[in-house]
């Protein structure tokens, strides 16, 4: 502060340009200020892409569950068959999707940590920025795990739902003879 006031005195002198002396903690607390005001823009439309792509991810994740589900009619239809109760289909189909979301949150977490670490460490070579460690709170963590598991249960439950409801019927009505076996060349000469 003593140092500022020395300055401007020093400065007043000059031909009539208007010079604005400001110490470092002043000009750190407005470059703050504003790149916080920046930041409060710009946090509503990453929260809407983020949102977004959330939605997408629940999206593929129903359309994928919905096709495997399809895929394994005969063997769901078997499982009822052999006793087992909607709830239990329901609940094995849901006890995938926990895994498949854990995994899949998991990785997530590590590639998106990696992708923020070669990040940092790009801008601070490329900007002489000094290196330091990596902000990520217990709380991101957590938060980003929590999404990802709970997109996926959120996306299963439905297929997980249409899996349990499975006729055991189903089982015999999809077994078919396979007639596409044509006595040809091969037949003769083997």
């Amino acid at each position: 502060s003593a140092l500022v006031s020395s300055i401007r005195t020093a400065l007043e002198g000059t031909d009539g340009a208007t010079l604005d002396v400001v110490s470092g903690a002043t000009y750190r607390s407005d470059a703050k200020e504003q790149f916080a005001s920046f930041f409060d823009f710009l946090r509503p439309v990453l929260q809407g892409f983020s949102g977004l792509a959330i939605f997408v991810c629940a999206f593929v994740i129903f359309n994928t569950f919905s096709i495997v589900m399809a895929q394994r009619v005969r063997e769901l239809g078997m499982l009822r068959a052999i006793g087992a109760t909607r709830a239990q289909v329901t609940r094995t189909v849901l006890s995938e999707a926990v895994v498949i979301g854990v995994v899949g949150s998991v990785v997530g977490l590590a590639a998106g940590w990696l992708a923020a670490w070669s990040t940092r460490s790009v801008f601070a070579r490329a900007l002489d920025l000094p290196d330091g460690p990596l902000g990520v709170g217990w709380g991101s963590v957590i938060a980003a795990f929590a999404t990802g598991l709970g997109s996926t249960l959120v996306a299963c439950i439905v297929p997980a739902v249409r899996a349990g409801s499975t006729s055991p019927m189903s089982v015999l009505r999809s077994t078919q003879v396979d007639d596409t076996y044509r006595w040809g060349r091969r037949h003769w000469s083997g």
